[in-house]
Order: C-alpha cells, then structure tokens, then sequence
C-alpha cells in the first residue's frame, strides 16, 4: 500500500482526466472506476474515502493503487 497522495504531473493528470471520459463513453466502467481512484487520491483523499465515493470493496482501492 502507497503511504501518502500520488503525485502527477499536471499533464498526466489531465491525460488521465480525458482518458477516463473516453472509456466511460465505450462502457468500459471497471477501467473508468479505476482511473477515477487514481485521480481521487492524487487529489488527496484517503483510501478509505475513495472506496465510500466509488462505493467499491475495502480492499480494493489499495489494491488498485498498488499496481500504478
């Protein structure tokens, strides 16, 4: 498990962004969920806070972060 905030470039981040619009649009949700996670804890929410946003499974969100 990642200890704090993942850091992007702003750049990244805004490729990120537009690239989750894009999956959404082609129904891929799962892959549109993640990218979502990604970019809530680089805005500095917690774990824990992403998984009741997203209303995902408690291991999963740090699961999800450990694989970037």
């Amino acid at each position: 498990m990642r200890p704090g905030p993942i850091q992007l470039h702003p750049k990244t981040y805004q490729r990120l962004v537009r690239l989750r619009r894009e999956v959404e649009r082609y129904g891929a949700y799962r892959v549109a969920k993640r990218l979502r996670a990604v970019l809530l804890n680089a805005d500095g929410r917690s774990s824990v806070r992403i998984e009741e946003i997203l209303q995902a499974p408690r291991s999963k969100v740090p699961e999800w972060l450990a694989k970037l």
